[in-house]
């Protein structure tokens, strides 16, 4: 039996132990992490054979972050391909809003006609069948599950490295890789 508590709407994905703190001056940070941040795929190893991700970042586009906002601010539009390092530092939500409020499953609903209990009847094995789902119930999931994606998908534009620092951590959210060419972005954990 499906109960509210236990369902979520879209499994958001822990997609790697990363993470940072509020912006910080880099000396703080450990020189072992800061020189990995300039180093390329192909000196590290990893994903991506000629991938560059942010090593070639100037002072001004470092950063250390520590939650969804700062993060979002670092990264810029996903086109943005100016090379980058992300220090991540603490847990970095991304299910929290700007106000530090952790968003569920009705927040994602809002405004969508979606409703669990009202999904769960219209789509219930015993009648519906083994048929794939669609209707109105399907539309409306489909619409919070987009909302839901707005807030949780981070698209990371090429030339970018992100970095977690000791004990960080990201939850609750999922980070798309953008590509441009053969210069892709990296992820160090």
């Amino acid at each position: 039996m499906f109960s509210k508590k236990n369902y979520k709407l879209l499994p958001a994905s822990i997609v790697m132990g990363l993470l940072v703190s509020s912006f910080v001056v880099l000396q703080e940070v450990h020189a072992d992490i800061t020189s990995l941040g300039r180093q390329s795929a192909t000196q590290v190893g990893g994903f991506g054979r000629n991938a560059v991700g942010g090593s070639q970042a100037d002072a001004t586009h470092i950063y250390t972050v520590n939650s969804r906002q700062t993060l979002l601010k670092a990264l810029g539009q996903s086109t943005n391909d100016v090379p980058k390092i992300i220090y991540l530092s603490g847990t970095i939500d991304m299910t929290k809003d700007s106000q530090g409020r952790t968003l569920t499953e009705d927040d994602y609903a809002q405004g969508t006609g979606y409703h669990l209990e009202s999904y769960l009847t219209a789509y219930n094995p015993s009648t519906w069948g083994k048929k794939k789902v669609s209707g109105q119930q399907e539309i409306n999931r489909l619409a919070a599950q987009r909302k839901q994606a707005e807030q949780i998908e981070v698209k990371v534009p090429a030339n970018t490295t992100i970095i977690g620092l000791p004990g960080a951590s990201f939850v609750g959210g999922n980070l798309i890789l953008q590509k441009k060419q053969h210069y892709c972005a990296e992820y160090y954990f």
